[in-house]
Order: structure tokens, then C-alpha cells, then sequence
């Protein structure tokens, strides 16, 4: 085998395998209704519309992001939207607002953002620090 036939061969399995690893993500929700059903407070109809928004913002967004990637660089564009979201329970004493704040902290990260998910969970957007970035090229 020459060296080009390989190489086809291993970009063709990274693709097969990322592509079976996205199918395993899409597909886990429908596997964990009930359970997300409990989590959430919310029915099997609730849980699958709030999987189902991912895919309204995913797609539009996809189409930014290429763009953005085309014309900016992936340096800039990682910069600008890298962030993790922590969702938890509401009033629950185990994990608190103010532990999220704590550790995010000691992890060099500040929070951006506190946003309600449903009645019983809320989500806080934890980001670097412009200052600890770095510059753009």
C-alpha cells in the first residue's frame, strides 16, 4: 500500500468514527427520556423540544462559524466564543452558586452570565478572563 492510498485510509476512518461518535451523541437523549424526564421536572414532549433547540441554534450558527472561521481564523474565532456552561439544580445545598463562583475562580475563570434553564435548574457561563487570553493574531 503507497503512502497516499494510506493516508486516504486514515482520514476515511477518523471521518468513519467521528461520524459514529456524533450518531451516539444525537441519539442518547432518546435513550435517557425517563431520566431526563425526572432531572428536568419536565414530560417526554418538554425534554424532546429542549433537545430538539440545540439543533434551531446549531444550524443557523454552523453557518457563522464557518464564515467566521473562513474570514477571521480559528485563533480569533475560539477566542471570542469559547465559554462552558454549568448547569445545576436550583436551592439544592450539594451545589451552590456561590461553589460554581469559588471554583471557577480558582480555575482562573470569571463568570459572564446567569440564565434560567427551567423552574428547577439554572445555567452560569464561565469564560477566561480577557486578560489571560492572549492576542489574536
Amino acid at each position: 500500500m503507497n503512502r497516499a492510498t494510506k493516508t486516504a485510509a486514515i482520514a476515511w476512518l477518523i471521518t468513519a468514527v467521528y461520524y459514529f461518535y456524533q450518531y451516539t451523541l444525537r441519539s442518547a437523549p432518546a435513550v435517557m427520556m425517563p431520566q431526563l424526564s425526572e432531572a428536568f421536572g419536565l414530560s417526554a414532549l418538554g425534554v424532546a423540544s429542549m433537545v430538539g433547540l440545540f439543533y434551531y441554534g446549531y444550524s443557523p450558527f454552523s453557518l457563522v462559524a464557518g464564515i467566521a472561521m473562513d474570514q477571521l481564523g480559528p485563533r480569533k474565532v475560539m477566542l471570542a466564543g469559547g465559554a462552558i456552561w454549568v448547569i445545576h439544580p436550583k436551592g439544592q445545598t450539594g451545589v451552590a452558586d456561590t461553589t460554581i463562583f469559588e471554583k471557577a475562580k480558582a480555575l482562573n475563570l470569571a463568570y459572564t452570565k446567569v440564565a434560567r434553564v427551567s423552574d428547577t435548574h439554572t445555567a452560569e457561563k464561565l469564560v477566561r478572563p480577557r486578560a489571560s487570553r492572549g492576542k489574536a493574531r
